[in-house]
């Protein structure tokens, strides 16, 4: 429907609507739209009287054509249900180990055997065992099982999964499961880490939770990781979980589960 500019521009701000147009060498043709009604004008560039073309080109001119908006009939936007992005898709992973154990990290895929120890390695995750200087305990070449796990109970006071995928991925959030609780304060991390480019990390749980408050054998822990950055962390990036959690034996030792979730391309 073609309306004069008065009636057109009540239509406009009336309804917060957002002007489309095209401009010709002798006018502007106007188009404003609310669901599946619109309303159309034409203002001539060389009018005897430029009272309108004034007003849209000094009011109105510099905001048009902007992406159009679906709101409801209070004017208020409308959110666009989506899960993720296109091209990208949720993917939880869990992420559980007994700390200073070793061989103690799951992280299995689906495929392969029923069994679940037969199960396929995802092949993206390591667990570290650390000393109070923080160097890696290595399992030698020839060293027995029991040996090496002996060494642990004595020295090892750290226990970090090292998550490197192979993927663009982005943080949505995580929940923490604890068995065995300890009695004790051992403190827990996540964080992305950086020291390959020499910089801080960025952290997911800053100041260390603390896992005797935990509620043993619950989801206890919840984060929301979201961020308002749309940018992926690019793969072969690592996260760590990295927990301190002193001297510990078969009698002390404690399991924890993370299922970080995630979108992943």
């Amino acid at each position: 429907m073609l309306v004069n500019w008065n009636d057109f521009k009540v239509f406009v701000n009336s309804r917060s609507l957002n002007i489309q147009g095209i401009e010709t060498s002798e006018c502007y043709d106007l188009r404003a739209q609310d669901d599946f009604f619109s309303l159309e004008c034409r203002l001539y560039k060389n009018p005897s009287d430029e009272t309108d073309i004034t007003d849209f080109e000094g009011n109105y001119k510099f905001g048009w054509n902007k992406k159009l908006k679906k709101t409801d009939e209070e004017n208020i936007p409308l959110m666009k249900t989506q899960v993720a992005q296109s091209g990208w898709h949720f993917e939880p992973r869990s992420l559980d180990f007994f700390v200073g154990k070793h061989n103690s990290l799951y992280n299995r895929l689906s495929s392969g055997t029923m069994d679940v120890e037969g199960a396929d390695d995802a092949g993206d995750g390591v667990l570290v065992f650390l000393t109070t200087s923080g160097t890696p305990i290595i399992k030698g070449e020839s060293e027995e099982e029991s040996a090496y796990q002996t060494r642990l109970d004595e020295t090892c006071v750290a226990s970090k999964v090292i998550f490197t995928p192979d993927y663009n991925w982005k943080p949505i959030g995580a929940s923490i499961q604890v068995v065995n609780k300890p009695n004790w304060s051992a403190y827990l991390w996540g964080y992305i880490d950086l020291s390959i480019f020499e910089a801080p990390n960025i952290n997911f749980l800053n100041g260390g939770w603390n896992i005797r408050f935990a509620q043993d054998g619950a989801t206890s822990y919840k984060i929301d990781a979201r961020t308002t950055s749309d940018d992926p962390i690019p793969a072969g990036l690592p996260f760590v979980i990295l927990v301190r959690h002193g001297l510990v034996n078969n009698t002390t030792r404690f399991g924890v589960q993370v299922a970080l979730e995630h979108y992943r391309k």
